[in-house]
């Protein structure tokens, strides 16, 4: 999904809202969110499904985080296993916070 390639430099260490924000920074991710916000124009059924594959399964959190942010709506997230759902849960709090914001 996303082509261009982020500068770590540009990163805090450890930062949350610094890594969210690279990511929203990007050209293709731009792309990627105008798509999808436009299928909520979309008469009836709605064919609001996408696949984050291709990535790196430590990268998905961070992704699925600005995902959210960027289109403050709810998401279902499906992953292949238990342990890794629990991973994911505990990775989208760190780049979230508690009360998901």
């Amino acid at each position: 999904m996303i082509a261009d390639t982020i500068d770590p430099t540009a990163l805090g260490a450890g930062h949350a809202d610094d890594v969210l924000a690279s990511i929203a920074q990007s050209r293709s991710w731009r792309l990627a969110i105008e798509r999808l916000r436009s299928l909520r124009d979309v008469r009836g059924s709605k064919p609001g499904v996408c696949a984050l594959h291709d990535a790196v399964a430590a990268a998905l959190p961070a992704l699925l985080a600005a995902l959210h942010r960027e289109l403050a709506g709810t998401m279902l997230v499906v992953v292949a296993t238990p342990d890794a759902a629990e991973r994911d849960f505990a990775d989208l709090l760190y780049y979230l916070g508690e009360r998901g914001d």
